[in-house]
């Protein structure tokens, strides 16, 4: 079974948050969930994870 649209857009609001805490607090944990959630959700990765990779400083 795959998952739905619903659960599609929540990890991307999940990767959303998770960029943000890393931005106000330097959180690096928040930056490895968020690559976990991107990795798991393939569509929500294509979208975010050069972005996640960049604020972790790692190559896109």
């Amino acid at each position: 079974m795959s998952p739905s649209k619903a659960t599609y857009e929540r990890a991307g609001e999940l990767v959303l948050v998770l960029s943000k805490h890393f931005r106000a607090t330097g959180e690096v944990d928040s930056l490895d969930r968020a690559e976990r959630v991107c990795q798991k959700y393939p569509a929500v990765g294509a979208l975010y994870l050069p972005q996640i990779r960049e604020m972790h400083g790692q190559p896109a």
